[in-house]
């Protein structure tokens, strides 16, 4: 009963800085990295214990609000510089950071455009998104029933 479920529970432990939050580009892994260093002592971080279906749903949220944020951006900073192009002021290729806002200085426009429509077609370009296999959950059975694969951040051997 609730022993066995309480075992079968993974706990993840992480901690929580009072440094200031990096600048995070959804689409390039190394800016994801802790931001607790050695400067981070004691007196200026906490740390937490949650559940891991909890944490993961909790990161899972927030990647995406990050990655849709982001991908808003790009899309506005895109438009800008096609309204450049199309009124003479700039052609493609040209340095555009002195006419684009504030907003497309951190921006690549040069990249973040294709990557945000591989992730908004991801399904139509014949992959599935890994946020589908978050739970354990059986992707694969051979005809004879012999080999049965699972795929999650939850299953466990």
């Amino acid at each position: 009963g609730n022993d066995e479920e309480s075992e079968r529970r993974r706990i993840v432990t992480f901690r929580l800085c009072a440094n200031k939050a990096p600048s995070i580009n959804p689409f390039n892994p190394s800016s994801l990295s802790s931001s607790c260093d050695a400067s981070c002592d004691s007196s200026e971080h906490g740390e937490i214990q949650v559940d891991l279906e909890s944490y993961l749903e909790a990161t899972i949220d927030h990647r995406q609000m990050i990655q849709e944020e982001y991908c808003e951006t790009c899309n506005d900073c895109h438009e800008q510089l096609e309204e450049l192009v199309a009124g003479g002021q700039l052609q493609w290729g040209q340095d555009s950071s002195p006419m684009l806002g504030n907003q497309c200085s951190s921006i690549d426009t040069s990249s973040c455009y294709g990557e945000c429509m591989n992730i908004e077609n991801i399904e139509s370009n014949g992959y599935i998104d890994a946020i589908e296999f978050v739970e354990c959950q059986q992707v694969y059975e051979s005809e004879a029933g012999e080999e049965v694969y699972y795929m999650g951040a939850m299953c466990a051997s």
